[in-house]
């Protein structure tokens, strides 16, 4: 396996198509100092490429415009090698993701904004999904850094054939460019991805600056040292140095990444919130910092013309903050150790299918993860009150454990995992004194065998085989409605542009 070392909170330069160092850059203003900056900064920056489709989208700018902006914007091949590609649907789907390369900054540079000194290449920890529907609604889908999948094999520039492997999905990327990290999440997801968008941390600041600061609230101070973020509780006007702490900061919070992408979406709810108001749109000055801002750091696929943006801009013409809505992949409790010792996070398979389905149609991810929900079968006892032993009578090595996980994420309660007899058939024992939650299990499983052993308890067992392939959703009828045990709602809740942090 070609190894990289781990990705982090810093910032660099990503090469440009040829490999070569980045555009020149607009100064970005500290309060109090002034810092002078050649060089593309730090992965968070997707946040300043969806804010500016945000703002092109509701500007009403002529063809002409578009194309003088997009001439400005930097275009590399992404598509062109990619085959076997994912059938097209009627949205728009696109992968937006910023680098994380600190080549070209000196030390002094690093020092002063936090990012340590080191130089550990290309890579990024920030990718997320567009998803426009066809009502101009947006759904804006967070995927973990180290989500487990398969990277495909690959030659590299060099010419080196790399394997199939199971990495983290952020190693694509360092490992291939944007063209593996595409071929990765479709292979990974079944998504087909229409548009490839990346951004630089300059970039981002800049917007902040351009659209005059942008308002965060949180609930308790934060201090996190290590992103420099210094801020009390309530309401904090940030310009673009100190966004950037913000949206960096992971140390002070125990979740880490998973914490700091719910930040960096509500942040970015509060800045679509501010890019699209009157206030910025009514000042052609203002408006025209913003995207020039975002244009001087952006690289798209060739296939981003000047058409291709017109169009969506009529597709999201008047979309307003409580129609862009926020959802990160859920994971699962349980991490996988890699070959190299390093931890990789699993993505609920529940979840993860109704978000993957949702990017597939062509309305919004949130309408169809709800229609999901409706169409989940009820029943009269929660699968958190139902107890299962699971055996592997399929002779597959590990699949308990596999179907033991799959019972735990769905919200039944494992109470052991061993080997049981062979069989090809997923097969389903109880004690009829204790068949208050057959029904559930039953629901779930729907096609296995049910046998009868009285006496053996409350504890219901389940002997998988070579036919079990999962578990269906279920969700329990009380009083209040459907329950969260195990619910996509409870998996993965969306959270709006028009919310902000502190309610």
């Amino acid at each position: 396996m070609v190894e990289v070392p781990p990705a982090d909170d810093a910032a660099g330069r990503p090469p440009t198509a040829s490999g070569g160092p980045g555009r020149q850059l607009p100064l970005v203003t500290r309060i109090g100092r002034r810092v002078t900056t050649t060089v593309r900064r730090q992965p968070l920056t997707v946040l300043a490429g969806a804010v500016a489709a945000g703002v092109l989208a509701t500007s009403g700018l002529s063809y002409a415009a578009v194309s003088h902006f997009t001439g400005a914007v930097e275009h590399v091949d992404v598509f062109g090698p990619l085959t076997d590609r994912p059938e097209q649907d009627q949205a728009t789907n696109i992968l937006l993701v910023g680098s994380d390369d600190r080549g070209g900054l000196s030390e002094e540079e690093r020092l002063e904004l936090t990012l340590g000194v080191e130089d550990f290449g290309r890579h990024t920890d920030t990718m997320m999904i567009i998803h426009i529907a066809g009502d101009g609604t947006v759904d804006v889908i967070s995927l973990p850094r180290d989500s487990l999948v398969t990277i495909p094999e690959t030659t590299l520039a060099d010419g080196t054939e790399v394997e199939s492997q199971q990495a983290k999905l952020n190693f694509a990327y360092s490992l291939g460019g944007p063209t593996l990290l595409v071929n990765t999440i479709e292979q990974s997801t079944g998504v087909r991805l229409d548009h490839f968008v990346e951004v630089d941390f300059s970039g981002f600041m800049n917007i902040v600056d351009a659209v005059g600061g942008v308002d965060v609230c949180t609930a308790e101070p934060i201090q996190d040292e290590l992103s420099g973020l210094d801020i009390p509780a309530g309401v904090s006007t940030l310009d673009g140095p100190m966004a950037l702490s913000y949206v960096r900061a992971r140390y002070f919070d125990p979740s880490a990444d998973l914490g700091r992408m719910a930040r960096q979406q509500q942040f970015l709810g509060s800045m679509f919130r501010k890019a699209t108001s009157m206030g910025v749109l009514l000042n052609p000055l203002r408006l025209s910092d913003t995207v020039d801002a975002v244009l001087a750091s952006l690289t798209a696929d060739a296939g981003l013309d000047p058409n291709q943006v017109k169009a969506l801009m009529r597709q999201l013409q008047g979309t307003t903050p409580d129609q862009v809505s926020f959802i990160t992949v859920p994971i699962v409790e349980q991490k996988t150790y890699l070959p190299d010792g390093g931890e990789a996070v699993q993505w609920n398979p529940r979840a993860a299918t109704a978000i993957f389905a949702g990017l597939q149609q062509p309305s919004s991810v949130v309408e169809a993860i709800r229609a999901g929900i409706a169409a989940i079968p009820k029943v009269d006892v929660a699968p958190s009150e139902v107890t299962v032993e699971v055996l592997n009578g399929s002779g597959i090595s590990g699949a308990a454990a596999s179907a033991a996980a799959a019972f735990s994420d769905a919200g039944f309660v494992v109470d052991g995992v061993g080997n049981g007899s062979p069989t090809t058939r997923t097969t389903i024992v109880y004690d009829p004194d204790f068949a208050e939650g057959l029904a559930t299990l039953t629901t779930a499983l729907p096609d296995a065998q049910v046998e009868e052993e009285p006496g053996r308890g409350e504890v219901m067992s389940v002997t998988v085989g070579p036919d079990f392939l999962g578990l269906e959703p279920v969700s329990a009828i009380t009083d209040a409605g459907p329950t969260g045990d195990g619910s996509l709602a409870a998996l993965a809740p969306t959270t709006s542009a028009a919310e902000t942090a502190c309610g």
